[in-house]
């Protein structure tokens, strides 16, 4: 049985700054079904970080980014998903750096992470090489459209001891 299973889309409001150091991109525009992210993905909008609240939750992120130049700079940046364990150990995902790029630039793809423990993190970070660069927002206003979006599903199963014992004895049911 599912403990829960759950898919929701978070996007930027306002353009995020890329700087010279790795920064974690915080979504601050969520949806799901009308309303605040269910409890269970765990996300913060204030770190950009989810926290894994369940034990065996996997997060499936599909995602589709749109970079600007500032100034029409020529630069490229560099962008990583970061799983982090509760000892600190760091997992890099689709770590990614742009060739030399002006104007826009697209940042699109999907993973899925592996079995995260409770308290482990999941985030995205991402920062400037060369020139000046920036994560397109939303803005705001009535034809406001979505620039930068994440779109989640998370979920955990309900696995007992007593399930996993019989699995290894092959006493199955």
């Amino acid at each position: 049985p599912q403990v829960f299973n759950n898919t929701g889309s978070l996007w930027l409001s306002f353009d995020f700054a890329l700087t010279g150091s790795f920064a974690y991109v915080e979504f601050n525009d969520i949806a799901w079904s009308g309303g605040p992210l269910p409890a269970s993905f765990g996300y913060d909008d204030s770190t950009g970080l989810f926290t894994a609240t369940a034990a065996a939750q996997t997060y499936d992120i599909n995602f589709d980014m749109r970079f600007d130049a500032v100034a029409i700079s020529v630069g490229t940046f560099a962008v990583e998903w970061v799983v982090t364990d509760l000892a600190g150990v760091e997992t890099i995902f689709n770590p990614y750096t742009t060739p030399s790029a002006t104007s826009l630039y697209g940042y699109s793809g999907s993973f899925t992470t592996p079995l995260m423990a409770i308290g482990d993190t999941l985030g995205m970070r991402a920062k400037e090489l060369t020139g000046s660069w920036e994560i397109d927002g939303t803005g705001i206003g009535p034809f406001s459209v979505p620039q930068t979006t994440l779109t989640v599903t998370t979920g955990a199963a309900n696995t007992s001891d007593a399930t996993l014992l019989q699995a290894l004895r092959g006493e199955l049911n």
